[in-house]
């Protein structure tokens, strides 16, 4: 028997949740949807079902996020640093010419931090540690940190 979703109440107790945990479940979703009641976690269902017929047309949102996933690099570390410093989806999707929406998808299916901004949940999960630290250093991230810091 498969071990039960992860919802966002208990991800938010966990001091080793993944920032990808709802993209992590949705795998699971989209395999075995009785794993969840319809209704618990709309953006995990959503996903779930991108998962299974990844439509383009139907869930754009879902499907530009997963490409700023996938393709990773500066723009993906760039995209992750702006939400990391406190900025708004708004304020993100403009620097980039993208929907909102997306940053909105992205922040909730691949980079859950936003209720722990401030802490040092942060810093173990997304700067790293030392490694982590020292790649910031060399890119233009850091420019954003230092520029913005974390409000």
């Amino acid at each position: 028997m498969d071990e039960p979703l992860m919802t966002e109440p208990e991800a938010r107790f966990d001091p080793y949740v993944s920032p990808a945990w709802r993209w992590r479940s949705a795998k699971r979703l989209a395999r075995n949807p009785s794993l969840m009641k319809p209704g618990e976690d709309p953006v995990m269902e959503e996903a779930a079902e991108y998962l299974r017929k990844p439509d383009q047309k139907r869930f754009p949102a879902i499907h530009s996020a997963r490409k700023i996933y996938r393709r990773g690099g500066l723009f993906k570390a760039e995209v992750e640093a702006w939400v990391l410093v406190g900025q708004s989806n708004e304020e993100i999707g403009n620097r980039y010419q993208l929907p909102p929406e997306v940053i909105a998808v992205y922040h909730d299916l691949f980079l859950w931090v936003r209720p722990f901004l401030g802490s040092g949940w942060v810093h173990r999960h997304k700067v790293g540690g030392t490694a982590g630290v020292a790649w910031l250093r060399r890119s233009r991230t850091s420019t954003v940190l230092g520029q913005y810091g974390t409000r």
